[in-house]
């Protein structure tokens, strides 16, 4: 069985959204990095050291929840410096990560009825 991990999701000062998740994935991304072949086949790395991680994740949320995260989403959100952002991913009763500003880059929705949404989540990390 998957580890379970709660992510509270906080798109404003005290205003947050919390989901069950058994498939997060974490993904290290090194942007600007370059290979590149000379003439004569040597190989050469060039890498500025910018780093940022991309989150993906699945969950169920209730309609409520659901139609705050579209509506959230749907705005023109505020990027400030400490919104919004991952505040707590809370893994096996503790907390794993914290305070990740983040960029909700893509969100996909499917109705389950009942009131209930299955959501995929891409947030890419805005500062590392």
């Amino acid at each position: 069985m998957a580890d379970e991990y709660q992510v509270e999701y906080e798109y404003s000062a005290g205003n947050t959204i919390q989901f069950k998740t058994d498939d997060l994935k974490i993904i290290p991304m090194r942007s600007n990095i370059r290979i590149d072949t000379r003439v004569d086949g040597t190989r050469v790395v060039t890498d500025p050291g910018h780093t940022y991680r991309i989150f993906t994740c699945t969950a169920f949320l209730t309609g409520t929840n659901m139609n705050t995260f579209h509506d959230v989403q749907m705005a023109a959100i505020t990027y400030s410096g400490a919104y919004p952002r991952i505040k707590k991913i809370y893994w096996n009763g503790t907390t794993y990560e914290e305070n990740i500003e983040v960029a909700l880059v893509n969100i996909s929705t499917l109705d389950r009825g009942a009131g209930w949404w299955h959501v995929s989540l891409r947030f890419e990390e805005k500062d590392q």
